[in-house]
């Protein structure tokens, strides 16, 4: 397995120097020792537990942590024998320390959520090779644990490193046989080039401050987290999400840029605490992995303006991505916006160019210099999807004749009833809007005529009763098509969801085949 170690001069800003400025590729740790001398003793990552209960840790007290956990790495041999770090927390300020001290070590960084289950884990273990654990004891993992620098023992000086890859993601894991995901390749940047520009096209400034909703066990949350550091943000993230909580913080710490996922949106709108009042200090919320209610949508631009309300399409490969502002939406509306740091075709199941408004699988080609398209898949002979240079991550979708793209849902979520195409998010989103409807996931069920039906698992409020079948048809006619509407629903107390707020479709879609 593939490590890059590179040993440096650098030439260290001093705390007098904005480093703002600096326009040459920096690896993490030589850029955290940068931003400790220029931004001092002011915080750097805060993790939120519930309200009044969180801490924090500054600029310098990060660099100094972090320095001896890349010390302890070192002692265990890691130049000679590399390894995978596993970070297993939630807390943020653990999470910080552990990660750029792996990173100052060289070694790459897998963020896992300590629930990983032992299928899951395992899985993940058997394509690693050696691996250290930090944060979490979990039954399933047999590899190492750090061993830290003993109490009064002198921090060494550390020669600069980078790794390459420096953060792997954890995803598609449903099945029990997860991807592992190169999210950033090698960990050395150029301060404001993140990702081809993606940063500015999502208004994200540096030295904000940022509100990373989803917890940094979850390596989207991460990769966020830490392109927001590398810009000198300081970064509030919570160690499970709570709306009440949310808000709670965007007011008491004036926090400025928000990332979040539908789910969170429309739990915050539901609060009797959410008001424009609370949410003055918002510069832009950046909102990512799925289709949101365009009543929630619109609900949020209201309340904080649609120029400040921003969508962004892409994938855990992080090979392109697509924008779009309040602002635009309204003029196109249901759109993802154009794309940023890539080109994008529509090609139908033979690979021919469709044209304007037809709607086909959405292919990428990654104007991103660093994104190697051979190498994705950390540990695994697996390729990204490919035709002519461009690839897809599975989903389908359209392009307007005015450039905005347009998604209509995923090839593997696709439900074909009857000949014709369902595609869940938008029998979801009219179901969450019935009465005491706390969430739902709709999926394929085989069906003898129509090879498949629309099948609908729904956790109503509590203390609510379920609708029948008929109510629940009843209810959606007039919003749905008739071959939209479920035939067929089951109910559940709760409809657990990942770190990053996502339900996993596909473990319901095996169910209804057993």
């Amino acid at each position: 397995m593939l490590r890059r170690y590179v040993n440096e001069k650098l030439h260290v800003a001093s705390s007098r120097t904005d480093l703002s400025l600096v326009n040459q590729p920096l690896s993490m740790g030589a850029r955290l020792r940068q931003s400790a001398g220029v931004m001092g003793d002011t915080v750097v990552v805060r993790s939120i537990r519930g309200i009044d209960d969180f801490s924090e840790i500054t600029w310098p007290q990060l660099d100094h942590r972090s320095d001896r956990v890349a010390a302890a790495l070192l002692r265990m041999d890691v130049v000679a024998r590399p390894a995978t770090i596993l970070l297993l927390t939630r807390n943020a300020v653990d999470h910080a320390v552990y990660a750029y001290g792996a990173w100052k070590a060289g070694q790459t960084v897998l963020c896992l959520s300590p629930i990983t289950g032992s299928v899951e884990g395992t899985s993940i273990l058997s394509r690693l090779g050696r691996t250290i654990s930090v944060g979490a004891r979990v039954n399933w993992d047999t590899g190492e644990c750090l061993i830290p620098l003993a109490d009064g023992e002198p921090t060494p000086v550390l020669a600069d490193c980078v790794a390459n890859p420096m953060l792997l993601v954890a995803t598609g894991g449903s099945t029990g046989i997860p991807k592992l995901v190169d999210v950033l390749g090698a960990g050395q940047f150029t301060p404001g080039a993140f990702l081809g520009g993606l940063n500015q096209a999502l208004k994200r400034r540096p030295r904000a401050k940022a509100f990373i909703m989803t917890p940094l066990s979850h390596g989207a949350g991460a990769a966020t987290a830490y392109m927001a550091t590398f810009e000198e943000c300081q970064v509030t993230s919570m160690e499970k999400f709570d709306a009440d909580t949310a808000l709670w913080a965007i007011e008491r710490f004036e926090l400025e840029q928000l990332t979040i996922v539908p789910t969170m949106m429309h739990r915050m709108l539901q609060r009797p605490g959410f008001s424009a009042e609370r949410l003055q200090s918002i510069r832009s919320i950046v909102h990512t992995g799925g289709k949101a209610d365009p009543n929630d949508k619109e609900a949020w631009m209201n309340a904080i303006g649609p120029e400040k309300v921003i969508e962004v399409w892409g994938s855990s490969e992080s090979v392109g991505h697509a924008s779009i502002s309040g602002e635009e939406w309204l003029l196109h509306r249901g759109s993802v916006g154009k794309p940023i740091n890539c080109r994008v075709r529509i090609l139908d199941e033979a690979g021919n160019d469709l044209p304007v408004g037809g709607a086909g699988e959405i292919f990428v080609q990654p104007l991103i210099p660093k994104v190697n398209l051979e190498s994705k898949y950390y540990g695994s002979t697996l390729k990204m999807k490919s035709r002519d240079g461009y690839v897809s991550f599975g989903d389908l979708g359209y392009v307007d004749a005015d450039g905005y793209l347009y998604i209509s849902g995923r090839t593997d979520d696709l439900i074909i009833t009857g000949g014709a195409n369902v595609y869940p998010d938008e029998v979801e989103i009219e179901i969450r809007r019935l009465p005491h409807v706390a969430d739902c996931v709709v999926v394929p069920k085989p069906h003898p005529e129509l090879h498949q039906s629309v099948h609908a698992v729904i956790a109503m409020e509590p203390g609510t009763a379920p609708m029948t079948l008929e109510e629940l048809r009843h209810r959606l006619a007039g919003y749905l098509s008739p071959y939209k509407i479920p035939r067929s629903v089951e109910y559940r107390d709760e409809m657990p969801r990942t770190d990053a707020g996502k339900i996993r479709r596909s473990s319901y879609r095996q169910a209804t085949t057993r």
